[in-house]
């Protein structure tokens, strides 16, 4: 008697077992969609660039604590989990504010870096435009990384060449490469 017990209590469990993972699997996916989080963060980025624009086009000072959210801005990139970022100089609870109103998202992660986009922009305007006479071949803006990578292929000559025309040497990352095809 009890080995018939102990066979349908297995099989019951069996059944449930299986009824539970059939249920489950029809289930919707209530996950977001990858794309359409990253639609999203496209959107709050377009209007964090909006607000950034407004207050570069009529110099208006914020609210919070007199900074300008135009003079702190240093870039944006959407993140592994689809999420926005925003890189400012500043990150004070009233930039943060700032930044998440404009977004209309309070999720939106906020990270503090070293150079304002206006900085890493005008580095890499002079360095595009010194490229004829100068030990470098290629010349690109990270803004996830928050530097001016310039592609030559030597390093030292590369270094010596900041140094000398009064860049910035930590505002610039130098990649030490052959100038092919494929590099431009």
């Amino acid at each position: 008697m009890k080995k018939k017990i102990f066979a349908l209590t297995l099989c019951l469990a069996f059944i449930l077992t299986a009824l539970c993972v059939q249920f489950v699997s029809a289930l919707p996916d209530t996950r977001e969609p990858d794309v359409s989080r990253q639609s999203r963060s496209v959107d709050e980025y377009r209007k964090v660039l909006d607000a950034v624009n407004r207050e570069k086009e009529n110099s208006v000072q914020s609210d919070f604590l007199g900074e300008n959210l135009a003079d702190v801005y240093a870039g944006a990139y959407i993140n592994e989990d689809n999420l926005l970022v925003i890189n400012v100089t500043d990150a004070s609870d009233g930039i943060k504010e700032k930044i998440k109103s404009a977004s209309g998202n309070s999720d939106v992660i906020i990270n503090e870096v070293e150079f304002s986009s206006s900085e890493i922009d005008e580095t890499y305007e002079k360095l595009v435009g010194n490229m004829e006479n100068a030990p470098y071949f290629k010349v690109t803006v990270s803004e996830k990384d928050n530097t001016v990578y310039i592609t030559g292929e030597s390093a030292e000559k590369c270094n010596r060449y900041i140094l000398e025309n009064g860049y910035n040497p930590e505002i610039i990352t130098i990649i030490e490469g052959q100038n092919t095809v494929e590099d431009c």
